[in-house]
């Protein structure tokens, strides 16, 4: 068993290595854009059809490295059958023949359309132990319009030991207490919901004032949210994982229709719009399997259907 995660570094780069990295994501984003219009055309999401409707001239027209059209073409398939939409030119994707992490450096190799170019990572003792003996199979190459820095997002494969476990620990999660675990432990959650409030209140002046500047900061705000929202996941899934014993079960409740099940005032259902259990629960997921413990979901009709 493999637990798919990827690794953010900040990648240290020149002008001149920028243009290249700017220039090779807008051709990257111009490529899926025409093969997204030969997908839609064509009603197709199979990925050797686009190959050979449009690869050539693709290649052609970019002037993009064999791989980096394939990736694009790939990119796109799998776009197209979630959600088509308008493809930006901050990232582009890379696999082994396009990208190579090279630990003597803790530098990345990447294909340019200008050729190949090593480039110096800035990372700290989290990623080097993450990254350690790993041979990644896959990146994407980012681009943070925000901070004006290129990032490089590596993924790895790790192997996990097999989920094992008897002793059922239940974890209810919501609002007031984002979670409740059933041996007695509590994350309060009430002054995270008081901030969450506030940022609401934040947009909610930005949306009425709809000028261009308010326009920037509200793209602002909703990234500044989302991080913060993101670390506090992240700090919560990492307690309750720890907390758990040997032979420990984290059992979930299914949430998945939490939102049309539960009936409550205006902004108790707007505080419901906005939150995050799904990503709180990737967390979690994904934090017990590298430490072997199994997750079981359970059904929430004897649970209570308003937060806790």
């Amino acid at each position: 068993m493999e637990v798919v995660r990827t690794v953010r570094c900040r990648l240290e780069v020149n002008q001149h290595e920028a243009d290249v990295l700017r220039g090779t994501m807008s051709r990257f984003a111009a490529a899926c854009q025409d093969i997204r219009q030969v997908a839609l055309e064509h009603g197709t999401t199979d990925k050797i059809k686009l190959q050979h409707l449009c690869y050539r001239e693709i290649k052609h027209t970019y002037g993009l490295q064999a791989n980096l059209v394939s990736r694009a073409i790939a990119r796109v398939a799998e776009a197209v059958k979630r959600k088509p939409g308008k493809v930006r030119p901050t990232s582009a994707s890379l696999d082994q023949r396009t990208f190579r992490w090279i630990p003597k450096k803790e530098a990345v190799s990447v294909s340019t359309h200008a050729g190949r170019l090593v480039l110096k990572t800035r990372i700290g003792n989290y990623q080097r132990h993450l990254l350690a003996g790993q041979k990644p199979p896959s990146a994407t190459l980012v681009f943070s319009p925000r901070t004006g820095d290129f990032y490089i997002h590596i993924v790895l494969s790790t192997p996990v030991p097999d989920p094992k476990g008897s002793r059922p620990v239940g974890v209810d999660r919501g609002l007031v207490n984002l979670a409740v675990l059933s041996n007695g432990v509590i994350f309060p959650g009430r002054a995270v919901l008081a901030r969450r409030r506030h940022f609401r209140r934040l947009r909610e002046a930005l949306q009425r004032k709809g000028t261009k500047e308010a326009k920037r900061l509200l793209k602002r705000l909703a990234g500044k949210e989302r991080r913060w929202m993101r670390d506090v996941n992240h700090v919560v899934s990492k307690r309750i994982v720890e907390m758990l014993e040997p032979g420990d079960i984290l059992v979930l409740e299914d949430l998945r229709h939490i939102r049309g099940r539960i009936k409550a005032s205006k902004e108790l259902r707007r505080d419901l719009h906005s939150w995050a259990f799904w990503e709180l629960e990737r967390f979690l997921r994904y934090k017990c399997a590298l430490r072997g413990h199994p997750v079981l979901d359970s059904d929430p009709t004897h649970t209570s259907d308003n937060p806790p």
